[in-house]
């Protein structure tokens, strides 16, 4: 009962645009999507989280149980940007949480000014938040701290929205009352709505996906959804918009003897690395043959070494400027260290790595992972009660008489 991520734009669009019988009371259908960061597929099953709020959208709408298949790769900027895209990293453009772009001779770090900027976010991808807009000029997005939504794509911003900024962001209650007051508002209502919560993705990779305090964090969580079912239902919305509930990837944990330390293999004055962990975009010095990188590192355990012409077509992270010439991605439980992080990172992996969660990766060679799966969660007038998904299908739409679609 997995679904591919891909998928979700089959759900979206049918839902703001396809409705057999628009309300009298409203223009548009409404939609609102929300992420929780890194919330794995299996913590549903947490039996020491209270859960009673998700298991709801369970009970109330479509779901799948076996999680939902995100993009290689599996990190938070890039798959949040698939979600909204329904486009593979290589033609979105957005190929990691730091990349390097030769064409400007840029690196990028998802800083604040970096992410509003329409030369990273404007690459090839439209946003739903975008889509939504064009498609009719009354229609109107909220963004509610979602990677891009400040940055004119195709020249279009959401109608409102809120950037992220670590330095100040509003608490978690805040942000519902913030996209409930964008949908009922009296003059200008929103009709899409995308709600962004940065865990349990942040406590997973300080104390690790099976520890305590993820499950006090998601008795947390459960606590706001239910707010934002009984704000949802005393505004009179529930009735009449659609609640996706997802997240971006899943979380492995990796303890300290499965950390490949690089510099055992290749000098780290010879090479530039981005997107450090868990796989590694590497980028050679002009002068050092890249065959050098490739036969040290071939024989190490546990990881995986593609050149970049090399990297199968069924993983579709090959065609993009910002994908580097050599690409390591090590098996689901390892992760990279080199001389390149950070002393701070390095503390963390070498010294607590049997507490640190760190992201799972999708093989290039089709494995699949069951802890980089991610939780998807929906509820609304356009969805069957309590249905899930088939456990071969990979899209929302087809010929059958189960479609989730109407």
């Amino acid at each position: 009962m997995s679904l591919c991520i891909y998928s979700i734009l089959y759900i979206i669009i049918p839902c703001l645009y396809c409705f057999p019988i628009i309300l009298a009371d409203q223009s548009f259908p409404n939609l609102l999507l929300v992420s929780f960061d890194g919330f794995r597929w299996d913590y549903m099953t947490h039996s020491n989280a209270t859960l009673n709020n998700f298991k709801w959208f369970v009970e109330n709408g479509v779901s799948a149980r076996r999680g939902l298949q995100n993009a290689f790769i599996t990190k938070t900027f890039p798959n949040h940007i698939t979600l909204v895209t329904g486009m593979y990293e290589e033609s979105h453009g957005i190929v990691g949480n730091t990349m390097y772009d030769p064409l400007y001779n840029e690196t990028f770090y998802g800083s604040a000014e970096q992410v509003r900027d329409p030369k990273w976010m404007d690459d090839g991808g439209e946003p739903i938040w975008v889509t939504n807009q064009k498609e009719n000029t009354k229609a109107r997005s909220g963004c509610v701290y979602w990677v891009g939504d400040g940055a004119s794509i195709k020249g279009f911003k959401p109608y409102r929205y809120l950037e992220f900024n670590k330095n100040y962001l509003l608490n978690f209650t805040s942000r519902i009352d913030k996209i409930i007051e964008w949908f009922t508002d009296p003059s200008y209502p929103i009709n899409l709505g995308l709600l962004y919560f940065e865990e349990p993705d942040h406590t997973g990779h300080v104390f690790g996906p099976d520890s305590p305090e993820i499950d006090k964090k998601l008795t947390a969580l459960n606590n706001d959804l239910g707010y934002l079912i009984r704000r949802l239902n005393n505004t009179g919305l529930l009735s009449k918009t659609n609640v996706i509930i997802t997240s971006d990837h899943g979380m492995a944990f990796t303890p300290a003897d499965k950390i490949i330390n690089l510099d055992l293999y290749i000098t780290p004055s010879k090479y530039q690395i981005f997107q450090k962990n868990p796989i590694g975009n590497i980028l050679p010095n002009k002068d050092v043959p890249i065959e050098q990188f490739v036969k040290n590192l071939s024989s190490v355990p546990h990881l995986h070494v593609f050149l970049k012409e090399d990297i199968p077509e069924s993983a579709h992270y090959k065609h993009n400027r910002r994908i580097q010439p050599l690409l390591l991605v090590p098996d689901e439980g390892y992760t990279l260290n080199s001389s390149h992080y950070s002393y701070h990172n390095i503390l963390i992996l070498s010294l607590t790595a049997t507490l640190v969660g760190i992201y799972t990766v999708a093989s290039c060679r089709q494995q699949r992972m069951k802890h980089k799966h991610m939780s998807f969660y929906t509820s609304g007038i356009k969805f069957l009660v309590a249905s899930s998904v088939h456990p071969t299908q990979t899209s929302l739409l087809s010929d059958s008489d189960d479609d989730v679609i109407p």
